[in-house]
């Protein structure tokens, strides 16, 4: 039983950093692509 909540705790410790970097990785993109638009929307106007 302690070897099942061990296992079981070092799992959610890797989805919780595997989640953290995607979600870094998401803010990393929405934030290139707002700047991009940035970028177009002062060109086109």
């Amino acid at each position: 039983m302690g070897f099942l909540r061990c296992h079981m705790h070092k799992a959610y410790l890797f989805f919780d950093r595997m989640t953290k970097k995607m979600w870094s990785g998401e803010l990393y993109f929405l934030k290139m692509t707002f700047t991009l638009l940035k970028t177009v929307h002062a060109t086109v106007c």
